[in-house]
């Protein structure tokens, strides 16, 4: 990921120039400064799952053979156990939507009802779009807006989504990784704190016999904070 150049010569004299005024300041006005929080986040939507899975098949101690997929991404997010990559089985108002995650099962072939790509597919919609990762990075603690702070285009490189069925509390398992290359950004801000972009969506299909497939998004969200010194 790319950000600003704020140690170039131009900000250096600026940073200078800033603490130099600020130094006669009392302590209370010290703590009034604050910094540019930005929200970096990897949305997913369309999610599809069309190949072979054989993640959750022990006969023992777990939901056979469904499962919720968390994922980890090029950011650095956490993993959850909730609804990153929601899949069909499951109500639209329930917090976890799962996946077959052992498609190898007699009743698990297509066409048959537990096949991930089945008319039972629909009811937890996996189609709408999800938090899959996201990010946090911060600007220096001397009121330098976010208009100033955030580039016209915020660059993420490298975007992937790795999927693993949570198997908590033991470890999760593997299952495919989906890359979808670097994305830029527009930014456009309405204040000197609020500014925003959203990228357009990018389909990605797995290259294993997975067969998984989404569509991902970068969103980035700004928002002023106080900075604690």
């Amino acid at each position: 990921m790319r950000y600003l150049n704020i140690f170039g010569r131009g900000a250096i004299v600026a940073v200078t120039l800033t603490v130099a005024l600020l130094a006669p300041l009392s302590r209370s006005a010290e703590a009034q400064l604050s910094q540019c929080h930005v929200n970096v986040i990897i949305d997913n939507q369309i999610r599809r799952v069309r190949g072979t899975v054989e993640v959750e098949c022990s006969i023992c101690c777990h939901s056979v053979p469904f499962g919720n997929w968390g994922v980890d991404t090029s950011l650095p997010s956490l993993r959850t156990n909730r609804d990153q990559f929601r899949g069909w089985k499951g109500s639209r108002s329930s917090i976890k939507g799962e996946w077959n995650s052992c498609t190898t099962r007699r009743s698990s072939f297509p066409p048959g009802p537990l096949y991930n790509d089945g008319p039972g597919r629909q009811r937890a919609n996996p189609d709408d779009a999800r938090i899959g990762g996201w990010t946090s990075d911060r600007g220096p603690d001397n009121n330098m807006t976010c208009s100033r702070y955030v580039p016209e285009v915020y660059s993420v490189d490298d975007v992937e989504m790795v999927l693993y069925e949570m198997d908590n509390p033991d470890s999760d398992d593997y299952i495919t990784t989906l890359e979808y290359g670097d994305f830029d950004v527009q930014i456009t801000c309405s204040g000197d704190w609020n500014c925003s972009g959203t990228s357009s969506w990018r389909s990605q299909n797995s290259v294993d016999s997975t067969g998984v497939s989404a569509q991902a998004r970068i969103r980035v969200v700004t928002s002023r904070e106080d900075a604690h010194r």
